[in-house]
């Protein structure tokens, strides 16, 4: 047995020799390495050929190998031409494998080149510094960033030394905080919705604006009070705040009233005699009231009684309208004003008289009548459907020039002259006028100014030989401190601009759906394929902030105080370069002996300028005003404004219909969040289920 079992596990040991599983190789080092036979030659269905050539590259023999294997163990041998005896047939095609790189030449070149693996290591070496620098870079910051939060705006500055300004539609914040990060609130009512935000700062040269919209804030939570009108006027937010505030508010009155009416007071009686008369004299005004309807009731009560029919007949009228006003139904194009004019225009020619008939139709559009549909008729059949949408009033300054000016600084200087001595010779100061240019006054004669003269006492008393008055010169002079130069104008007259989205759709040619984008002026037609727009008539809200002053840059524009009127006053950009201007100022001089003393107002014209209130864009609930592209001032009127629109067919029709779509809209339950006693007022998100797209108007009660 133990012969037996020797025997076996030789054999075993012999199989498992003789299954050529892995090699050796010597690679350039001396270094041993083991490789299975299938990196070195795949073991895949392949040609004869090229077994052949694999077996003949790897160096060992076919017949070798089935010399060595053991005929008694029955085991699996290589023929000589490298094939398995159950492998030599097929009865399907297989595509021929493609040819593949050697991968002991590969290994042999890949571990003898000493070079390579240099390069490679300093390639890394470099690739890890680079990285390394970019990681540790800094990266540029903006100045300033905005973030929508919880709580209002988030603002973070990359300076403390950074002022900015945050305004709403409704309300505009400055900031001149030198903390890194403000939160920038405003009153819940304006965060009721979503509310848009527009963020101004100066960057030392220009201004720099950024606009988002910033998601609704819950009311309650904004409420930042604890006595005050917003916790008493919505008990929901704070029911007990609310309790609390009401009866102090309660126990406020009541004690006032007790102060004034009960602790003996002189006023205290004629005050209780006047309530006691004003409450005798309401009670029998309601009294008498109150007879008289109960009277009228039984006059009525008392005549024919109504039979059963006539009352349910009453009941089904009283249904049928209330069904009928009811506001159930939803339009898909708004029931606009519009009216319909037919002219027959005739033509004479030499061949005849030619006579067409044309269809205008005045649409009255607006910020709630925003579109209107027109259907087209010819012999009853439809030939195009008209839709004209209105997306707002625009307007343009076309501005008139007053001045030119500079930011300066105003000086003053003076000279004291005796008589007959310098400039004070002849008349004096009679020969002395705003412009005169006075040699004593050199310094101050390259410079625009106004120069005065002043007599004063003379001879030895007042440091003078001569017994005669003496002469104060002096002048105040405008100084420029900046090389920039500002345009103030005014805008005599607002050109306006309707942009309306007309949408044709025609069904007599193969046309299609056509949408057209106008910018539409008063006047002046716009023909499009088959019709004519027109704007007639424009309407406007009082908006004075029109007749405002500007003052720009040629970069930027500001609002200007009409009051403030600056030192230096040009007619022209060239002539306040080279400083050929007027000065305007009120300066109060008084002589103190040679010296002159002057209190002048200085206008720092720079720093007006870069006031951020007062930079556009500037916002409102109810207009917006900005410059375009090219400095023009624009503004858009985004509330209480219409427009005229007459559209003038070319073609000959027989019947324009004004098209509206009734149907029946299914409106589930919504809440209602809002305030009460703000200007947002509330809001409910309210989904409508029609067949097809729609605009709907809400009128509230």
């Amino acid at each position: 047995m133990e012969d037996g079992k020797s025997q076996s596990s030789t054999a075993r040991k012999t199989r498992c020799y003789l299954a050529i599983r892995e090699v050796e190789l010597m690679t350039s080092s001396k270094r041993k390495i083991r490789r299975p036979v299938n990196l070195l030659i795949p073991l895949e269905v392949q040609d004869s050929a090229n077994d052949q050539d694999s077996a003949n590259e790897f160096g060992d023999n076919p017949k070798d190998i089935q010399d060595s294997a053991d005929p008694e163990h029955n085991e699996p041998t290589l023929l000589s031409n490298g094939k398995d005896p159950s492998a030599t047939t097929h009865d399907y095609n297989l595509r021929p494998r493609p040819t593949r790189p050697k991968i002991i030449d590969a290994i042999a070149t890949t571990s003898s080149s000493q070079r390579n693996k240099t390069f490679k290591s300093w390639f890394l070496f470099y690739l890890m510094i680079v990285s390394y620098l970019g990681v540790t870079a800094t990266p540029h910051t903006p100045l300033i960033q905005m973030t929508c939060s919880d709580k209002g705006v988030l603002v973070s500055k990359a300076h403390n030394n950074v002022t900015f300004e945050i305004c709403t539609d409704q309300s505009c914040i400055h900031y001149d905080d030198q903390e890194r990060k403000v939160v920038a609130t405003f009153p819940p009512e304006y965060t009721l919705q979503d509310y848009r935000v527009m963020l101004k700062w100066s960057t030392g040269q220009e201004k720099a604006t950024v606009e988002t919209v910033c998601r609704a804030l819950d009311f309650c939570e904004n409420i930042d009070c604890w006595f005050c009108l917003q916790v008493l006027c919505n008990p929901e937010c704070w029911p007990i705040g609310a309790i609390s505030v009401f009866i102090f508010s309660l126990y406020l009155v009541v004690t006032a009233c007790y102060l004034l009416l009960y602790v003996p007071m002189t006023i205290g009686k004629p005050i209780r005699l006047i309530l006691c008369g004003t409450y005798i004299i309401l009670a029998w005004i309601l009294s008498t009231f109150g007879r008289c309807i109960l009277q009228l009731g039984r006059c009525i009560t008392s005549g024919h009684k109504r039979s059963r029919r006539q009352g349910l007949l009453m009941a089904l009228a009283v249904v049928l309208y209330i069904t009928a006003v009811a506001p159930g139904g939803a339009r898909a194009c708004q029931l606009v004003e519009a009216f319909e004019h037919r002219l027959t225009v005739c033509s004479m020619s030499t061949e005849g008289q030619t006579c067409n008939i044309t269809t205008t139709e005045l649409l009255k559009l607006n910020a709630f009548k925003q579109e209107a549909c027109l259907r087209i008729l010819y012999n009853s059949s439809l030939i195009s459907n008209i839709k004209v949408r209105w997306k707002g009033l625009y307007l343009s300054c076309e501005k008139e020039t007053l001045y030119f000016t500079r930011p300066t600084t105003l000086k003053v200087l003076d000279s004291k002259r005796c008589a007959h001595t310098g400039s004070c010779i002849e008349e004096k100061c009679a020969n002395i006028n705003s412009s005169t240019l006075v040699r004593e006054l050199e310094e101050a004669n390259h410079y625009p100014g106004r120069t005065r003269c002043l007599e004063l006492c003379g001879w030895l008393g007042c440091g003078c030989w001569y017994p005669s008055s003496r002469c104060l010169f002096y002048t105040v002079y405008a100084v420029p401190t900046a090389e920039t130069i500002y345009e103030v104008f005014r805008c005599m007259r607002w050109s306006q601009q309707v942009k309306l989205l007309p949408t044709m759709e025609d069904f007599h040619h193969d046309g299609g759906k056509q949408q057209y984008e106008l910018m539409v002026k008063p006047n002046i037609p716009v023909k499009l394929s088959s019709l004519r727009l027109t704007m007639t008539s424009v309407s406007l809200p009082p908006t004075p902030l029109l007749h405002s002053y500007f003052i720009s840059n040629g970069h930027e524009t500001s609002i200007w105080d009409k009051s403030r009127v600056p030192n230096l006053i040009c007619i022209s950009p060239k002539r306040a370069a080279n400083l050929d201007c007027s000065v305007a100022e009120d300066c109060r001089c008084e002589p103190a002996e040679s010296k002159v003393k002057c209190e002048c107002s200085t206008i720092d014209v720079e720093k007006e300028f870069d006031h951020l209130e007062a930079k556009l864009p500037i916002r409102s609930p109810v207009w917006e005003l900005s410059t375009s592209e090219d400095s023009t001032v624009t503004a858009k009127i985004l509330d209480m404004v219409s427009a005229d629109v007459t559209v003038n067919f070319q073609s000959t029709l027989k019947e324009v219909a004004m098209m509206v779509h009734n149907g029946h809209c299914s409106i589930e339950d919504a809440d209602l969040n809002g305030c009460y006693s703000c200007s947002q007022g509330a809001r409910s998100t309210v989904r409508c289920k029609f067949e097809r797209k729609t605009l709907g108007e809400v009128i509230c009660d």
